[in-house]
């Protein structure tokens, strides 16, 4: 049995060839759940990732780097790579662990960096990823979750794992398991800032990020937009984005969480 099991850790099944598993991810992987140990891992880009034991967020890594890069990392037009090797701005919403924000700025040596991410378990994980890369001198993390106004909210438990929670700014009743997490506006997160490219895996934090991008003005070039039908109303989404000016293209037409490329023209 414990053979059986040794055997099966030093699986990573959808990681992309190239990934480089030091022994102690196999350890790792062995001694879960019993005994959670993280560990890091190396994409094929040469960013260094920490993995949590926790079978959701390798699959989540694995998605991300795997058969859905496609998804999180498309193309990008000449003007926004001229403006990440000037010193452009990544917003990354819902950074989870940080592995979009360390991959991007691998790719794009010259561009900065902000996260926000609401779960302060999930923003140690983000400084492990960013430290072991060397990439905090171009980072800044905000632990908050996007809202309408700056104080708390409640983080939401979801029945998928922690991918899945939300936010819900009305307290919840006494016997949930909900969290109470800091909530901050966009305007105070940026602090001037104006992003040339966004990430938004939020559970229904996309609704929030575009009306006040939109009211403060700014056109980031790309967006990388994860929808959450169950939480946002996606038609309003996109004649929102479409009304100012923004061009949509379906990268990924999944039930739950579709994902949409947004390009400014």
């Amino acid at each position: 049995m414990l053979r059986d099991a040794w055997v099966s850790a030093a699986q990573f099944p959808g990681f992309p060839s190239g990934t480089i598993f030091p022994f102690r991810c196999r350890l790792a992987k062995f001694l879960a759940p019993k005994y959670p140990v993280g560990c890091y891992l190396q994409s094929p880009s040469g960013a260094w990732h920490f993995l949590p034991a926790n079978p959701m967020d390798e699959a989540v890594l694995s998605s991300m780097l795997g058969h859905d890069a496609y998804a999180y990392f498309p193309d990008l037009p000449k003007s926004v790579i001229d403006d990440l090797s000037k010193g452009g701005m990544m917003l990354d919403v819902g950074a989870f662990n940080g592995s979009w924000t360390a991959e991007m700025l691998i790719r794009y040596p010259g561009a900065q960096a902000l996260l926000l991410e609401p779960t302060l378990d999930k923003c140690k994980n983000i400084s492990r990823t960013l430290k072991a890369s060397g990439l905090q001198s171009r980072t800044r993390t905000v632990p908050a979750a996007l809202a309408s106004t700056e104080g708390c909210g409640w983080l939401m438990r979801s029945d998928v794992g922690s991918p899945g929670d939300w936010i819900q700014s009305d307290p919840p009743g006494e016997s949930s398991a909900a969290r109470q997490v800091s909530t901050t506006t966009l305007a105070r997160a940026l602090d001037g800032a104006q992003p040339v490219i966004v990430k938004c895996n939020a559970e229904g934090g996309e609704f929030e990020l575009i009306q006040q991008l939109l009211s403060l003005g700014l056109r980031p070039k790309l967006m990388i937009l994860f929808i959450h039908p169950q939480h946002v109303n996606p038609n309003r989404l996109w004649s929102d984005l479409s009304g100012a000016g923004y061009v949509l293209k379906i990268a990924d037409d999944c039930a739950t969480h579709p994902c949409w490329h947004v390009e400014w023209q």
